[in-house]
C-alpha cells in the first residue's frame, strides 16, 4: 500500500493556507531556531488544518505562523532571559508583521484547540549539556537543545486529530504521586515570563499616585524590561503589565482622568517582580481589547493628523460621531470600500513593512533581505488588487488579496499598509482616508 502524502492528509480547501504557513515557519526556524522546532511546528499546523472546522480557515497566515512560533517559544521557555538562548517576544511579532497582542491571542487558540499542556514532553524539546549528533556545533552554540521526543512526530495525524476532537489528547503520565512538599518546592521555582498572568500583592501602591492602592489588580506581562546594571536590580526585574478586562472595567473614572491628565497610560503599568505573584488567567485577549476600547471611547481622544474635510468624510461614511477603530466601524468601512472601489487598480506600500525595517536600517544583512523579498511582499513592490476579504480583524483591519506585478505571487495584506499608485484616481482618496482613519484612531 502506498504511503499517504502530506497533501493528501490535509483537506483540499486548506492546502493553500497550510503551504503558506509552512513556508513562513520554515524560513523563521532556518534563520532563528533549528530543524527540531520546524518538525514540531509542521506537526502543529498539520493538526490545525485537519481539524474540522479548522481555526486556520479564518485570519491571515502570518498571524497563524506567529501564533505557532509564539507557542513553541513559550512552552520551551525561550522568552525567559535566564536561558542560555532566549528570544524577545516582540521580535517574533515584528518578524511576522503582527501586533503584540495578535501573536499571543493566536497562541491561546492553538493551545486550547490542541489542548497543549506545557508540561507534556511531546510538545517540547529536551534540554541537555551533551552534544547531539543531529545538530551541528554551530547550532548547539546558538541553541542548547537536542532533538525532540519522537512521540508527537511519530503519531499519525488522523489519530491525533481524532484524539483532539474527542478531547482525549491530554497528558496522563503514569508517574508516581508527588508529595505536597515536592510540589511546593516546584511552585517556588516557577519563573514569570512574558504573557503570564500576575496579581498585584497586598499593600502595593501605584508608583505614580501614592494615595492609590492597586493590590489585587490582575494583568498580563507584555515585557520584561532590560535595564542598565546601575538602573535596576537583577533579581527584581521591571515588568510591563497590561491590565486584564476585569481590572480595566473596575477602574474609577477619577483614576482614568488622573492618568490622562498626567500623560500616563492607564491600560498598563510598570511594576517590579517583587510587587506581583503568578495568578490564573480569567479572560481572553479579545476581552482585554474590548475593555481597552471602552476606555478609549470614554476618554474621547481627539483625532490627530486629520484634515477637517477628511474627518467629515470619514464621519459621514461611518454615520457615527464615534469614529474610533472598533469592530462595528470596521465592518461599516469594509462595506463602504467594497461598494465604492473601482477595479482594476494597483497599489504599493505606504511605508516599509514591519519585516523590512531591520534590514533597511542596517541591522540585517542585505543578502538575507534580497532572499526574503522573493517570497515576501515589499513596500516598493507594485500589486494588483484581486479582491477584498469579507472579514476584518481588530488589530489589522480590512485585508485585501493582491498579486505582485513582477512575478504574480499572491499575498493577503492589511489594507492600511498600502496606497493607490495613481494619486489622481478616485480610489486614491478612498484608500488614503481609510488608512489615515485606521492608523490615527486605532
Amino acid at each position: 500500500m502506498e504511503k499517504t502524502s502530506k497533501s493528501e492528509k490535509i483537506p483540499k480547501e486548506m492546502h493553500v493556507a497550510h503551504a503558506g504557513i509552512v513556508e513562513l515557519i520554515e524560513r523563521y526556524c532556518e534563520l532563528h531556531l533549528n530543524e527540531d522546532y520546524t518538525k514540531i511546528a509542521r506537526k502543529i499546523i498539520e493538526l490545525l488544518c485537519c481539524i474540522q472546522p479548522s481555526p486556520v480557515a479564518k485570519g491571515h497566515i502570518n498571524t497563524w505562523a506567529c501564533g505557532i512560533i509564539y507557542t513553541l517559544c513559550s512552552i520551551n521557555h525561550l522568552f525567559e532571559e535566564n536561558q542560555d538562548f532566549y528570544i524577545l517576544f516582540l521580535d517574533v511579532c515584528n518578524y511576522f508583521d503582527v501586533s503584540a497582542t495578535t501573536g499571543p491571542s493566536r497562541s491561546e487558540i492553538i493551545i486550547e484547540t490542541l489542548q497543549i499542556d506545557p508540561n507534556t514532553s511531546s510538545w517540547c524539546l529536551k534540554r541537555t549539556n551533551n552534544k547531539s549528533t543531529d545538530i551541528s556545533q554551530e547550532q548547539l552554540e546558538k541553541l542548547q537543545v537536542i532533538k525532540p521526543v519522537q512521540q508527537l512526530v511519530a503519531t499519525p495525524v488522523e489519530q491525533q486529530v481524532e484524539q483532539i476532537q474527542s478531547e482525549q489528547i491530554v497528558d496522563k503520565p503514569a508517574e508516581k504521586k508527588e508529595s505536597k512538599k515536592s510540589k511546593a518546592k516546584e511552585s517556588k521555582k516557577d519563573v514569570l515570563k512574558v504573557n503570564d498572568c500576575v496579581r498585584v500583592k497586598k499593600g502595593i501602591i501605584d508608583p505614580d499616585f501614592p494615595d492609590t492602592k492597586i493590590e489585587g489588580w490582575l494583568g498580563r506581562i507584555t515585557e520584561i524590561v532590560k535595564e542598565a546594571q546601575d538602573e535596576g536590580d537583577k533579581d527584581d526585574q521591571l515588568l510591563d503589565i497590561m491590565w486584564d478586562s476585569f481590572t480595566l472595567r473596575a477602574m474609577s473614572d477619577d483614576f482614568i482622568d488622573r492618568c490622562e491628565e498626567a500623560g500616563l497610560d492607564c491600560l498598563s503599568m510598570y511594576l517590579r517582580l517583587s510587587d506581583v505573584e503568578k495568578a490564573k488567567t480569567r479572560d481572553t485577549l479579545y476581552d482585554v481589547q474590548e475593555a481597552q476600547d471602552e476606555i478609549r471611547q470614554y476618554l474621547d481622544k481627539p483625532v490627530v493628523g486629520m484634515m477637517d474635510e477628511q474627518y467629515k468624510r470619514i464621519q459621514e461614511i461611518l454615520n457615527n460621531e464615534d469614529i474610533t477603530v472598533n469592530k462595528d466601524n470596521l465592518v461599516t468601512y469594509l462595506d463602504y470600500i467594497e461598494e465604492n472601489i473601482a477595479l482594476p487598480c494597483q497599489l504599493t506600500g505606504r511605508e516599509p513593512f514591519q519585516w523590512e525595517i531591520a534590514y533597511l536600517d542596517g541591522t540585517g544583512k542585505k543578502k538575507d533581505y534580497d532572499k526574503l523579498r522573493k517570497t515576501r511582499p515589499s513596500h516598493t513592490d507594485t500589486f494588483k488588487l484581486i479582491h477584498i476579504d469579507g472579514e476584518v480583524e481588530r488589530d489589522e483591519g480590512v485585508f485585501v488579496k493582491v498579486e505582485r506585478v513582477s512575478d504574480s505571487k499572491k499575498f493577503s495584506l492589511p489594507l492600511f499598509y498600502l496606497k493607490i499608485t495613481d494619486d489622481k484616481s478616485t480610489n486614491y482618496q478612498l484608500i488614503d482616508d481609510y488608512s489615515t482613519w485606521f492608523v490615527k484612531n486605532k
